[in-house]
């Protein structure tokens, strides 16, 4: 072997020993160095804005969801009507203040009368204006005007026909689709300010203590001088925004005495309602629950409504007329009233029971007045919103509680077709004319706008889902 060839074969043989299969240490094994702790927080920071810009990145290269088409495709799968045929367009046309005059001409005017209205800044539709003045023994007396759309819209008409059809306004999301014209139900049969209207004045004065005494209800020719937004009136009334009605009380200074009679009269609706505890337990399966507004500006309506909705009905029991009501037939969640009731330490039958229930709410309105309005709101969900139903007294239908919403029917006639039912059978009430409705009529009726308003928030909840890129 030559020189040459020893030393390849000896540089082979050290390669071979180096090879990971015949590697052996030598010496004494050596230690794995510590590895530093990694920055796991400084790492999911980047990580995370590197997703946030990858949604970013696809939410640019998405369409844009049209949220116009989405609403008219949900109105068309629910079966509503959200174009206006040019027959029912042209009959909302023909209408115009002339026909106001005529028939205003005839009633009582009380367009000299302070009234006003409070709602959304966004809101046209306005059904009701409120007015309130001091009376004798320190009584407030109320007038609550409600609009007169049956004026516009008689039973068996063109208009009649498109606002049953839908029975509901729809409000998905900042397109409305309202159940009459927009020249009715945003103009002429509502109340825009400084417009003279028709209305249904519903009367009744608070008493010191907070009670109600009930007056008289007939149509009037009013006018609404100020609209009012429900934000500013409370932050006015709460001390929190001196300025927010500062431009309005300049042109109408007297308004701000009249806006404070009307927080009086609230406030001793709202104490007689939280404190009538001794009444009966369950008196015509209402379970006296008091869920009540914490804005001060939309309390003032609440009361005032619930006071002019049982006005109204005491007008239909003197007349001997069925009246439409909302009730819940079975509650929507039992098992989550009774779980309420058990972490207060109270158990209920397993099964729906009205009058344990009614005990049990009496109990707690005692015991914790305080909490109890936030007892109330929370059955009151439970239970859920109920149907419409016929009450007559000589074929008297199975309900398990009268719904808390009761007392908005026939408080909003643009809004809801049974609020014009409801209104139709008051003024024919108030002026001794037969009943416009046969009992058949009316719970058909019942049912049909008990499904239209269901479907109706179905509408609205799919648009939402579809604002917010979620899946119902």
């Amino acid at each position: 072997m030559t020189r040459f060839n020893r030393v390849r074969a000896k540089a082979r043989s050290r390669s071979d020993s180096r090879s990971p299969g015949n590697s052996r240490p030598r010496g004494k094994p050596q230690e794995e160095p510590e590895q530093k702790p990694r920055q796991n927080q400084k790492y999911a920071e980047r990580a995370r804005l590197r997703a946030i810009r990858k949604a970013e990145e696809n939410a640019k290269r998405m369409p844009e969801i049209n949220l116009q088409m989405v609403a008219q495709d949900a109105m068309e799968k629910y079966g509503f009507e959200h174009k206006l045929s040019l027959v029912v367009n042209a009959k909302a046309n023909a209408h115009d203040g002339f026909t106001i005059k005529k028939v205003g001409a005839t009633l009582p005017d009380l367009r000299h009368l302070l009234w006003s209205s409070i709602d959304s800044y966004y809101s046209h539709d306005l059904d009701q204006i409120e007015y309130c003045e001091r009376g004798q023994r320190r009584e407030i007396l109320v007038k609550v005007a409600i609009a007169d759309v049956d004026a516009f819209a008689p039973k068996g008409s063109i208009l009649d026909g498109h606002a049953q059809a839908n029975a509901t306004s729809v409000y998905p999301g900042k397109e409305s689709y309202p159940m009459l014209p927009e020249q009715l139900s945003g103009d002429l049969s509502a109340f825009p300010m400084d417009c003279d209207r028709l209305a249904i004045v519903v009367e009744f004065a608070v008493l010191p203590r907070g009670n109600v005494r009930f007056g008289k209800i007939y149509r009037a020719y009013v006018r609404n001088k100020s609209e009012l937004s429900s934000g500013d009136v409370a932050a006015w009334l709460e001390g929190a925004d001196a300025e927010a009605m500062q431009e309005t009380l300049e042109e109408l200074p007297e308004l701000a005495e009249q806006i404070k009679l009307q927080e009086e009269a609230s406030l001793r609706l709202s104490n007689f309602r939280a404190e009538a505890a001794e009444a009966p337990v369950m008196v015509d399966k209402t379970l006296g629950l008091c869920v009540t507004e914490k804005d001060k500006a939309k309390l003032i309506v609440e009361n005032f409504m619930v006071c002019a909705n049982k006005g109204m009905l005491a007008l239909l029991e003197t007349a001997r007329f069925s009246p439409i009501r909302r009730v819940v037939a079975m509650p929507k969640d039992w098992y989550g009233i009774v779980e309420a009731a058990n972490e207060l330490g109270v158990t209920l039958p397993s099964d729906p029971d009205g009058h344990a229930l009614a005990e049990f709410l009496s109990r707690e309105k005692k015991e914790s007045p305080e909490a109890f309005s936030e007892l109330s709101a929370k059955i009151s969900k439970l239970l859920g919103p109920g149907e419409y139903a016929l009450f007559d007294r000589r074929e008297p239908v199975e309900y398990f509680c009268i719904a808390d919403e009761d007392y908005l029917v026939g408080t909003a006639p643009n809004q809801r077709y049974m609020d014009l039912v409801f209104q139709r059978l008051v003024k024919a009430a108030a002026a001794h004319t037969p009943v416009p409705y046969s009992k058949a009529e009316l719970v058909e009726l019942a049912a049909w706008c008990t499904e239209r308003e269901n479907a109706a928030k179905k509408v609205e909840r799919t648009v939402k889902f579809a604002g917010t890129h979620e899946m119902p």
